[in-house]
């Protein structure tokens, strides 16, 4: 019995960082098109000279 709520546990935390890490990403996104095909260190480059 507790190992097989062990399990649902797992499946609900895997599910929720998933869910998590989608609408992130998804935010991310919309909130910062000019990021859009470049790779992190060109957009660290970006945001240096910004500074």
């Amino acid at each position: 019995m507790i190992i097989h709520h062990q399990k649902d546990f797992r499946i609900i935390y895997i599910a929720a960082v998933i869910s998590a890490l989608v609408s992130t990403w998804v935010l991310v996104f919309f909130l910062v098109p000019e990021t859009k095909g470049l790779t992190l260190e060109e957009i660290e480059i970006r945001w240096a000279k910004a500074r």
